[in-house]
């Protein structure tokens, strides 16, 4: 096993350090950068999408709050943040394309089994030796 004395630890602390400053100062002149190029071309730079989400182009089906049409949905956190005909995509941190897809509020699966009963579980091959019931 390597041992390392106080000088080699200092040096590549050092090392270390040097590197993550330079990786910061790269950072600060891309975003600096990104933001000189959006100016001129008369766009705009978001710092934090206002939303996590955004489900873009879906038929939403809302009958709750009689909406039934192409529209966009905006999430936040776990929250529902606005349902709009066109909510631009930059202003979210993550865009799923739902255009041809459904969106629709408070579908729960209450398929349920309780406990197993009526025919047993080889009923469909009773001699079958792969299905032989415990």
């Amino acid at each position: 096993m390597n041992k390392q004395n106080r000088r080699a630890f200092l040096q590549n602390s050092a090392a270390a350090a040097a590197l993550v400053a330079m990786r910061g100062v790269a950072a600060a002149n891309s975003i600096s950068e990104a933001r000189r190029r959006a100016g001129s071309h008369g766009a705009s730079v978001v710092d934090t999408p206002r939303y996590d989400l955004l489900l873009k182009g879906g038929h939403v089906i809302d009958p709750a709050n009689e909406r039934d049409g192409r529209m966009d949905v905006a999430v936040s956190g776990s929250k529902i943040a606005a349902v709009e005909k066109d909510i631009p995509a930059n202003q979210a941190a993550k865009v799923v394309d739902l255009s041809g897809l459904y969106v629709t509020p408070g579908l729960i699966d209450i398929h349920y089994h309780i406990g197993h009963g009526g025919a047993p579980l080889n009923w469909f091959a009773p001699d079958s030796p792969d299905l032989e019931v415990p």
